[in-house]
Order: C-alpha cells, then sequence, then structure tokens
C-alpha cells in the first residue's frame, strides 16, 4: 500500500487483468497504472505483444495484438483520426460515436462481412461508466462467427471486405473481439491473401473469459496495395495444425479502418509562368502547414506565405502575384519551400 500505492482490498487495483501480484513480482510494472512507462500502450497489450511495458521508448509493432479495456487513451485500441470505417458487427447495428470513430452498422457502404452465424448478445462488457465506454460495449457486445465445421466451405470462415482504399496510402486496421465462453478458442488474420497473425487466443489476450472490464484486438499496419481490403480470419491453417485440440471457429465484434498520414518529403515539382504571376506546384505531408519564402540574391530571405497546406494527396499550388516580385521591372527572384516546424 505505501510502496506501490495500491488497494490491499482489491487484487487488480488498475483493472488491467494482471493481479497486482504479478505486476510487482514478475513483470516490475506500476499495479496502479495501466501504463507504467506512459507510452500510450498499456502494461497487458505490451507484454502479450512482446515490448518492454517500463520503457517508453519500446512500443508495440506495426502488427499486434492488444487488450482493451476501455475507449480512451492507453486503453488498446486508437480511436482518434481520420477513419475510413468504424462498425459494429452485429444485429444490434450503429454504435455512434467513439472519440473521432462513428461506428456505423455493418451494412453500411463499402462494408461486406460475410459470417454465417450470428448473435446479437453474446458478450456483457462493462469498460465504464463514461459515454465513450458505454458505447464501445455496445461494439464488444454482438458477434458474426464462423463454423470451421461446415460442410460448407463458405461457411468456415469470417470474411471482411472493405472498398474504396487507395493504392499506395497507409493504414491501421482494428480487429476487435469479446470472448464469453471458449477458453480454446483460437484462429489466424489473414489480409491480402497473406497470414500475419496466427494462433490468436481470445482467451489469453482478453485474461480470461467472460471478463466484463476488457476485450481484445487485432491491430495490422499497411500499405493498400488496391483499392478494397480483403480480411480473412479462420482456425483452418496455423491453428488447427499447431494446436489440434483449439476451438477454431472465428469470431467478430467489430473493425475499424483509420488513414494514415505518411510523412511526404517537400519540394516544388514546377515553376511556371502564368497570367499575372508566377505559379508554384509542390509536394509535402498532406494537411501540414508549409512555408514559401522568397530573396532576390539567395542570402536576405523573406516569408510570403505561411499557409500553404497539401491536400490529402499530398499536392498544393500557389500562384505569387505580387507586383514588388513578379510585377513589371522586376528582375529576379528565388523560392524556398520550408517547415516551420520546429
Amino acid at each position: 500500500m505505501n510502496t506501490h500505492f495500491s488497494d490491499p482490498n482489491d487484487s487488480d487495483s488498475d483493472n488491467d487483468v494482471i493481479s497486482d501480484g504479478a505486476e510487482v513480482t514478475t513483470y516490475g510494472t506500476n499495479p496502479s497504472s495501466i501504463d507504467t512507462d506512459g507510452d500510450g500502450y498499456n502494461d497487458p497489450t505490451e507484454i502479450l505483444s512482446g515490448s518492454n511495458p517500463l520503457l517508453g521508448a519500446s512500443v508495440p509493432g506495426a502488427t499486434h495484438i492488444a487488450r482493451v479495456l476501455g475507449a480512451d487513451a492507453a486503453e488498446g485500441l486508437d480511436l482518434t483520426g481520420n477513419f475510413l470505417y468504424a462498425f459494429n458487427v452485429g444485429t444490434p447495428g450503429a454504435a455512434g460515436l467513439i472519440h473521432d470513430a462513428n461506428f456505423t452498422a455493418d451494412t453500411a457502404p463499402g462494408i461486406s462481412v460475410d459470417a454465417p452465424n450470428e448473435i446479437g448478445f453474446w458478450n456483457n462488457p462493462d469498460f465504464g461508466a463514461n459515454a465513450a465506454d458505454n458505447a464501445l460495449e455496445f461494439v464488444f457486445q454482438s458477434i458474426r462467427w464462423a463454423d470451421l465445421g461446415n460442410g460448407d466451405p463458405a461457411k468456415r470462415s469470417v470474411k471482411v471486405n472493405l472498398a474504396n482504399l487507395v493504392p499506395g496510402r497507409q493504414y491501421k486496421l482494428q480487429l476487435l473481439f469479446g470472448e464469453a465462453c471458449c477458453p480454446s478458442r483460437t484462429f489466424d488474420l489473414h489480409v491480402e491473401g497473406t497470414e500475419v497473425i496466427s494462433d490468436f487466443v481470445t482467451r489469453v489476450v482478453q485474461g480470461g473469459y467472460p471478463m466484463p472490464g476488457a476485450g481484445s484486438a487485432m491491430v495490422h499496419t499497411f500499405t493498400a496495395t488496391d483499392s478494397t481490403l480483403n480480411v480473412v480470419l479462420d482456425g483452418g491453417t496455423t491453428s488447427t495444425v499447431s494446436n489440434p485440440g483449439n476451438d477454431p471457429n472465428a469470431i467478430l465484434s467489430g473493425v475499424t479502418l483509420e488513414e494514415l498520414t505518411m510523412p511526404v518529403p517537400i519540394e516544388i515539382t514546377s515553376v511556371s509562368i502564368v497570367p499575372g504571376g508566377i505559379k508554384l506546384d509542390f509536394r509535402g505531408t498532406p494537411g501540414h502547414t508549409y512555408s514559401v519564402d522568397w530573396a532576390p540574391d539567395l542570402a536576405t530571405w523573406e516569408e510570403v506565405n505561411d499557409n500553404l497546406v497539401p491536400n490529402g494527396s499530398g499536392d498544393a499550388t500557389w500562384t505569387d502575384t505580387d507586383i514588388n516580385r513578379v510585377g513589371p521591372g522586376a528582375f529576379r527572384g528565388f523560392y524556398k519551400l520550408r517547415d516551420p516546424t520546429p
């Protein structure tokens, strides 16, 4: 109590589904904080993913598994950013806005979920009392699931297809699971035909079953190679071969797909004379603000535009119409594109 500031009447003071005793004696983590090193990833997620929960510079990789403890920062999910899709899987339908992610039903445009079975009130999660946690509970309540033993091969997996991706752009996929019954459920994740996570055991990642205060997630960051994302969850490959006693029937509770902003090297791509001025075309990181400087001699620079923002493709255009630089009698000048961020 005095050393670790934990609650002697609660075996799991921070409710991260790691006992206080294990945090102190096994992992060396703080039993009164879900994120000991403050890097934005909760301690069980780091332990499960192989990063160091005591070192802020050590974080889970672009593809990792996560224990979900709620909707807020460091609770397992990334729900801030620009989401192309966020949806609840199953009949309860839309869950609404959770931070920046607006969870629709899985029948919204661009979404295709193919699974043979569905349970609308499968799980009874309790992440907390705030509005975001309550909405996330709604998402983790239902599942669609596959039956590997079905005679129809089409019913042996859960398939998700998402349209409208931009090839070459980077995305983060999060698949959400709430386990209510089955300690040996084990399955794999395939993205674009490649297995990226194998032997995912919902009970282990969640921390037990049923576990009202926790769920689990698969996280996969990738660069789109075409306009449609193809996701398959099944237990018919690695899972059944390496662990033949497992329950190989995949489940799914929710999905998010976030469009990530990738840094783009800045450059002036072209310069042309147009009526009334000089037109400059630029490349840079989408949404980032750049400045344009001008000098008559490459030595005495002045800022002439401090609000150049590339579009979603990273392109921007600005035309200099100042008569002192481009008007009659102007001799010569030089332009420089600059990132004003320190």
